[in-house]
């Protein structure tokens, strides 16, 4: 498994994508805790502001970044390594999938870790809160990866993005306001948003739960759908 997460790692040598996953993270929270020493309107609620809107733009990102993960191969062959190497499919769509989550943990951190220099000694600082919401946030983030993943193999980047770009707008609309009322707990793919306002209630424990639940559900239902991927544009159908 370490191998194949290593191997799609080294694919992504001379592409973009590194300097996108790791600059991100950098400038958004340099940015954040610019704004925060440069006013005092979000006193008090800096870490909701900060987590909400990391989710709302790491939600949209995912949409870009894990196409951009996969464009080596299909440039390279439709995918024919990975799917006739002779390693089984559902263990190549796994150390895709793990690759990925920690690369999300790794924006979570460094966006935090920025943010976190900045308050220090210019505002209170709770560790506790720190880890709650960017705990909820990672696990709520996961969800939206194998959806990413299917959408990407199947359709390619501007479906990705497309339906990123949906999710963002339903994100903002329903998660940051009272207009999807009670629909919007039963939509998973804006948690990322819509939780952080209910971080210190005991329900978004719940929900953590339910969110790792659903991760390991769509796990599995894509990585049976990868085993039988036929691959059409390869084949040009």
């Amino acid at each position: 498994m370490v191998k194949l997460i290593y191997s799609r790692w080294l694919r992504t040598k001379r592409t973009p994508f590194r300097m996108m996953w790791l600059g991100s993270p950098i400038i958004f929270g340099s940015l954040f805790g610019v704004y925060l020493r440069m006013s005092d309107i979000l006193m008090g609620q800096e870490l909701l502001f900060f987590y909400t809107i990391l989710g709302v733009i790491a939600g949209f990102s995912l949409s870009l970044f894990i196409p951009l993960l996969y464009e080596p191969d299909r440039q390279a062959g439709y995918f024919v390594y990975d799917l006739c190497s002779g390693v089984s499919r559902k263990w190549t769509f796994l150390s895709q999938f793990l690759l990925l989550m920690g690369m999300v943990v790794v924006i979570i951190l460094v966006a935090s870790g920025v943010f976190l220099l900045f308050m220090i000694g210019d505002r209170a600082i709770s560790l506790g809160s720190y880890l709650r919401y960017g705990g909820l946030l990672l696990v709520t983030l996961l969800l939206l990866i194998p959806i990413f993943q299917m959408l990407s193999l199947k359709f390619g980047l501007a479906t990705s993005v497309l339906f990123g770009s949906f999710n963002t707008l339903l994100s903002l609309l329903f998660g940051t306001t009272e207009l999807g009322g009670a629909m919007s707990d039963f939509l998973p793919t804006i948690w990322h948003v819509r939780l952080m306002y209910t971080v210190s209630d005991v329900h978004s424990g719940l929900f953590a739960i339910y969110s790792l639940v659903m991760i390991i559900g769509l796990l599995l239902i894509s990585m049976i759908w990868y085993n039988k991927w036929e691959n059409r544009m390869y084949e040009g159908g």
